[in-house]
């Protein structure tokens, strides 16, 4: 037998040491036992531990466990082919999974992008139709015979016109060959009042903002003067606030805020307040208040109209109510704000684009079937427009009837 090496390591515990032999020929492994070992109470002498060490050397089998003695273990790697089936394979899978991705995306985009054509045209419908509804009588008719256009008297004397309008070009014509329009309303009587904002929060607050803690949306009814909601005002602190998004006003020189109110438990000399700022809410301005005792009592509804003047109007202005109270008992209900908008002796002009915006990115009437979006038959008038945004496409119709008419 040949060894290549041999090696001891001593067992403290049982005192023993063990010896492992290698046999380079035959890569065979082998372990022995004790090196020392009392048999009977008799120690082994020199000569027979080595025979001993031989005879055992001769006797061992092969550690069937062992990979030198298991040479043709089947145990191996990847093949360079295996691997590149791999990689294709979770191509194929990312490819896949990216695909799912971005169809879901568009998908997404796509609601999304059409819920917000839906929200600006149910707004958008609900102050056209509220104009036409209240047009005086025998006042419906086109703008100087220019087509896509209806004119028409409110109950106050104003005289209105309904247009579209590119704001490529900069012009009002009757041919509309350009992309896109916006559906614009303009005051040409000069003097008039333009209605900018109206909410009465059955749904939501609207074109106001929530100050926080003690402005509350009240919808149970007893305190709404219409509906079941109204804006809950109370306290006094810097959240018992409601306040406008900027409003573009720079082209008037008046403000009108027509409002219904309602207070309950609030005390004698307890008020609230109407301020204005023109810079998007960095400084406001008081303009009037309401107190208990003075203006108002706790229980009855009251009808409120307040023109602000004096002012020099930008595309930043802000109305405010604030609430002076002194507890969370203290308040006051306020509902159905309209915010109108006057130019004083001017007057709009439709063919400068002048007016309010109402709807904007709407397709060329051209495209739309009937051709004409805007037309009038008898007491009726009738809104055939397409928008278009992003490639995603709705048609708007309806038909209105006067209730003057």
């Amino acid at each position: 037998m040949i060894c290549d090496f041999r090696f001891s390591i001593w067992d403290g515990r049982h005192g023993t040491c063990v010896h492992y032999i290698r046999n380079p020929q035959s890569e065979i492994e082998w372990d022995f036992g004790f090196l020392t070992n009392k048999m009977n109470g008799i120690t082994l002498n020199k000569r027979e531990r080595l025979q001993s060490l031989e005879d055992r050397v001769d006797t061992a089998k092969p550690n069937p466990k062992s990979k030198i003695a298991n040479p043709k273990s089947t145990d191996r790697g990847f093949t360079l082919i295996e691997m590149i089936i791999v990689l294709l394979l979770l191509a194929m899978l990312s490819g896949v999974a990216g695909s799912l991705f971005a169809v879901g995306l568009r998908v997404w985009d796509s609601g999304y992008i059409r819920t917000g054509i839906r929200e600006d045209i149910s707004y958008a419908m609900e102050k056209v139709i509220r104009d036409l509804k209240e047009t005086a009588n025998g006042s419906l008719s086109q703008y100087s015979s220019i087509a896509h256009t209806i004119q028409y008297d409110d109950l106050d004397g104003n005289t209105y016109v309904l247009y579209l309008y590119n704001a490529d070009d900069g012009t009002l014509d009757s041919t509309y060959g350009e992309s896109l329009y916006d559906l614009r309303k303009a005051n040409i009587s000069g003097g008039g009042w333009t209605e900018i904002i109206y909410d009465e929060f059955e749904s939501s607050f609207g074109n106001w903002n929530d100050g926080g803690t003690d402005c509350i949306r009240y919808t149970s009814g007893t305190h709404a003067h219409q509906g079941n909601a109204a804006v809950d005002l109370q306290d006094n602190t810097s959240t018992s606030v409601v306040t406008t998004d900027n409003l573009s006003l720079s082209a008037y020189s008046e403000i009108k805020v027509d409002f219904w109110y309602k207070a309950r438990s609030m005390e004698s000399g307890e008020d609230f307040w109407l301020q204005i700022s023109t810079n998007g809410g960095s400084s406001y301005t008081t303009v009037q208040t309401w107190a208990r005792g003075t203006d108002f009592q706790n229980g009855t509804f009251y009808d409120e109209s307040v023109t602000i003047t004096g002012y020099s109007l930008t595309d930043q202005t802000r109305i405010r109510f604030r609430c002076d109270a002194s507890g969370n008992g203290d308040d006051v209900y306020i509902d159905e704000i309209r915010v109108s908008a006057s130019a004083g002796a001017g007057a709009d002009s439709p063919a400068s684009g002048e007016g309010v915006l109402i709807l904007r990115d709407l397709v060329s009437p051209d495209t739309a079937s009937p051709a004409t979006a805007l037309t009038i038959t008898g007491t009726q008038v009738t809104l055939d427009l397409v928008i278009q945004r992003s490639d995603e496409t709705v048609r708007i119709r309806t038909k209105v009837r006067s209730r003057n008419l």
